[in-house]
């Protein structure tokens, strides 16, 4: 079993997506997460690594939901 999160938009909010890794990795970016699919014009955003998804982006989606839910 293996747990993927990942989004994809179009290349004109690469920036997005970039701010995003910067926030959960501290400014480590080094190519790691964004993908650049050139002949099409989108960029896919992919973190594999589970630990990640659970300790990081997984309470981060859960606090979203809480303060929508409260409001």
């Amino acid at each position: 079993m293996r747990l993927i999160f990942g989004t994809c938009l179009q290349v004109r909010d690469k920036a997005l997506l970039i701010g995003i890794v910067n926030y959960f990795y501290n400014n480590i970016l080094n190519g790691k997460y964004i993908y650049n699919y050139e002949k099409k014009e989108y960029i896919l955003l992919q973190i594999k690594n589970y630990s990640d998804i659970v300790n990081k982006i997984i309470p981060f989606l859960i606090s979203i939901l809480y303060l929508e839910l409260k409001a």
